[in-house]
């Protein structure tokens, strides 16, 4: 009943019980052994060479076509990256040209990133407050030293006035000393 090995026979597959839905396909090869207790081991095969060699195919492609792809990436990535990073660039070059006495000067940029608006805007904010903290202390050193100069020059010009007149007049000397 069943065909030799090798040989090609229609099969019938997912039959029913009321043998409706009958399929049929037809294979290269159907293996089929006897059991001891009568039944019946069917061992079908399908060539898929073909399938293989697609695989092997695209496989080869692929192997051949990746290197470039990634140094294609590769470029495209490097120079998004320089056109995206230029105004970071710009603005570190002229932040580095400010000096101390140049502080409260703005920078000016033509940006057309939100991102780097806001920076360059916080940016010159914060230097805008530093020169003023600046002349502050400047001011109030300024100030001090005025300060501490005023009494220190009294109190020089008592000392030498003691020294040139106050030994011998004792109504000098009591006050210069109050």
């Amino acid at each position: 009943p069943f065909p030799l090995e090798g040989e090609e026979t229609e099969i019938l597959v997912n039959q029913s019980e009321e043998g409706e839905g009958q399929r049929y396909t037809t294979l290269e090869s159907a293996d089929w052994t006897a059991t001891a207790d009568g039944e019946v081991l069917l061992q079908v095969s399908y060539d898929i060479t073909w399938f293989r060699e697609i695989v092997e195919a695209v496989l080869f492609w692929m192997l051949i076509f990746f290197p470039f792809i990634l140094l294609i990436s590769l470029l495209v990535s490097y120079i998004t990256t320089r056109i995206s990073f230029a105004p970071v660039r710009e603005l570190s070059q002229k932040i580095r040209k400010i000096t101390p006495a140049s502080l409260g000067q703005t920078v000016q940029l033509d940006i057309k990133n939100q991102q780097m608006e806001e920076l360059l805007e916080n940016y010159n904010a914060m230097s805008q407050r530093l020169r003023l903290s600046f002349e502050d202390q400047r001011l109030f050193v300024s100030n001090a030293s005025h300060e501490l100069r005023s009494p220190i020059v009294t109190i020089k010009g008592y000392s030498s006035m003691l020294l040139r007149w106050g030994k011998e007049d004792n109504a000098l000397l009591e006050e210069s000393l109050q």
